[in-house]
């Protein structure tokens, strides 16, 4: 059995040049980072290659190119959510 990775990224169009990871854990603490990341309604997408890659870096590394165009899948999947939940929020008012 694959021990978990949990690795959290984040991105500010405004300030930065590409997503950085701001956490990242393996086993016990993948599972608290996953926990915590729910509670706070981050969306999680569940891909152990792409944390196994991304788990190579440090924390406030930016992401390594060789991932850019996965990452970016996601965050546009992740913008396309938020931007459809405002608009059923806007259309309950």
């Amino acid at each position: 059995m694959k021990r978990k990775i949990a690795v959290g990224l984040s991105y500010d169009a405004d300030k930065d040049p590409a997503p950085k990871i701001v956490a990242k854990g393996f086993g016990e603490f993948a599972e608290k980072i996953i926990a915590a990341a729910r509670d706070a309604g981050v969306p999680i997408e569940e891909n152990a290659q792409l944390a196994a890659l991304l788990a190579r870096g440090n924390i406030f590394d930016y992401i390594p190119a060789t991932v850019f165009e996965a990452v970016a899948e996601i965050l546009a999947y992740i913008y396309l959510l938020d931007t459809e939940q405002e608009a059923r929020k806007e259309s309950q008012s």
